[in-house]
């Protein structure tokens, strides 16, 4: 399952 990690990536990249 390498669902969560892209979700991870994205999440960070919206914080920036």
């Amino acid at each position: 399952i390498l669902d969560g990690q892209p979700k991870l990536m994205g999440l960070k990249e919206l914080l920036q």
